[in-house]
């Protein structure tokens, strides 16, 4: 799974087919979790993200029904009640752990251009710029 915040929040899958992440607030989940970069972020602080300051009775169910539909569809070959390996519990919340990210890849090619020959840095730099597809996190609440 490829996953793209440099412009609308989107996900792809190894064939670059768009994968279904759900609605706007699925979408405001996931994109906390990419934030994060492979770092714990609380059900706490996901029920915040979403509800902001007046989260309803059911904000905790909610979430965690957003959550198990987000890891069917970056996980869609794991078995039922398998472990999950991309989208993981940890205490006191869950934790995305890819590198695969737009954002990261364009932060691995600038450093990389720092290193390079002119003509292959300006190629890496090139690069960079083309992952960009609009404003950063696009679509998300």
């Amino acid at each position: 799974m490829e996953f793209c915040v440099l412009g609308p929040v989107e996900v792809h899958d190894s064939r670059g087919n768009p994968v279904d992440v759900g609605g706007p607030r699925q979408r405001t989940v996931l994109a906390r979790l990419l934030v994060a970069q492979g770092a714990v972020v609380s059900t706490r602080t996901l029920i915040e993200d979403v509800y902001g300051d007046a989260p309803p009775v059911s904000a905790l169910a909610t979430v965690q029904s957003y959550v198990s539909h987000l890891r069917r569809a970056i996980e869609p070959d794991r078995p039922a009640r398998g472990r999950p390996r991309v989208l993981v519990g940890r205490p006191p919340g869950y934790a995305l752990v890819t590198r695969e990210v737009d954002a990261v890849r364009f932060a691995e090619l600038v450093r990389r251009a720092e290193f390079l020959s002119p003509v292959e840095a300006l190629g890496a730099v090139e690069e960079a710029l083309g992952l960009w597809r609009g404003s950063p996190y696009g679509g998300v609440l």
